[in-house]
């Protein structure tokens, strides 16, 4: 007993930020889509990471520092929008997200030339969204 009070103390006490990402999917595509601001079908173009808007003291530290060591950012990806399911998404659509590489933050990887079923919510700048891996489509594209 006394070990494992003693390994929960360590753990609980280590200072190391954990992430974790545990997703629940809607029973239905139906409800994933009606829960979403956009919805598209649409073929990856490019995958870019986003550029950073620094603050000015953030510029002065990383000109003192140098960069951090870990760095959360989002990748940009860009689509051909192939079929509008629901919203506006034009021909094109760029969407923010956290890269595949922060799984445990339920980032999401996209491959160039490959075709994605896009569910998105509208960040709190009008008109630019972002997706993760828990709003990834849960269902075949036909079901959408």
């Amino acid at each position: 007993m006394k070990y494992l009070i003693l390994s929960f103390a360590m753990v609980a006490l280590s200072g190391v930020p954990a992430f974790a990402c545990s997703c629940m999917f809607p029973e239905t595509a139906e409800a994933q889509v009606e829960g979403a601001d956009l919805v598209f079908e649409g073929r990856v173009i490019d995958v870019a990471p986003e550029k950073l808007k620094l603050s000015w003291w953030q510029r002065v530290r990383r000109a003192v520092l140098g960069p951090p060591e870990f760095e959360m950012r989002n990748d940009v990806t860009s689509f051909q929008v192939t079929r509008e399911i629901k919203g506006n998404a034009g021909q094109k659509m760029a969407i923010s997200h956290l890269p595949g590489e922060f799984g445990a933050t339920c980032g999401i990887s996209f491959r160039p030339g490959e075709t994605y079923v896009i569910l998105a919510y509208e960040t709190t700048n009008p008109g630019v969204y972002s997706t993760s891996l828990c709003s990834s489509a849960a269902y075949p594209s036909e079901d959408y």
